[in-house]
């Protein structure tokens, strides 16, 4: 599989929402077709969460390359710890896997979090790139006119994908992946 969709923050975004927050989350998702994973959405819950690839991490240096610069900036607001939790799709065949990681300023958040306190309205940022690594897929809650799809456009687009979604649909709709939390940032 490849890395195409990245949910991750921006120093600026975490300086503005979360400087008080618990914790703040990042995730990266592997697809095996980014065009499936926004025609069908992409699903995740409790349910996803391969049991053998979750672990703290007492020293944020330690963390994989994808998200140990991210760890590391976000030591200036005092985040010491963080969780790891590995997803996977339960499709027969599955069309994706995940990597998402909880930072907090202590142990005790970390063990507090769970999957399902996250939702997609806190996503902030998205990112998703093709094989050869072009973006395809642009979204960021704080300059919306920088928000694209140039793979479906303006189509709605399910689960955890930010943007575009459904006009019509209603809150129940939108937040029946995970339910709301304070501070998920994703891009």
């Amino acid at each position: 599989m490849q890395k195409d969709v990245n949910f991750c923050p921006e120093k600026g975004d975490i300086e503005k929402i979360h400087k008080d927050g618990p914790w703040v989350a990042a995730i990266i998702f592997r697809v095996k077709d980014l065009p499936a994973a926004m025609k069908q959405g992409l699903y995740c819950s409790q349910d996803n969460v391969d049991l053998s690839g979750c672990c703290v991490y007492d020293d944020l240096q330690s963390m994989p390359p994808a998200f140990r610069d991210w760890g590391l900036g976000l030591q200036d607001w005092g985040f010491t710890h963080a969780r790891r939790f590995q997803l996977i799709d339960l499709a027969e065949n599955p069309q994706w896997k995940a990597t998402l990681f909880v930072v907090s300023r202590g142990i005790k958040p970390l063990c507090r979090f769970r999957i399902q306190t996250i939702s997609v309205n806190n996503v902030l940022g998205a990112a998703a790139f093709t094989r050869d690594e072009k973006l395809a897929y642009m979204y960021n809650r704080a300059e919306p006119e920088r928000n694209f799809n140039a793979i479906y456009d303006d189509m709605p687009l399910g689960g955890w994908w930010p943007w575009p979604k459904n006009s019509n649909a209603s809150d129940d709709q939108n937040n029946s992946i995970l339910t709301r939390c304070k501070n998920l940032i994703m891009y």
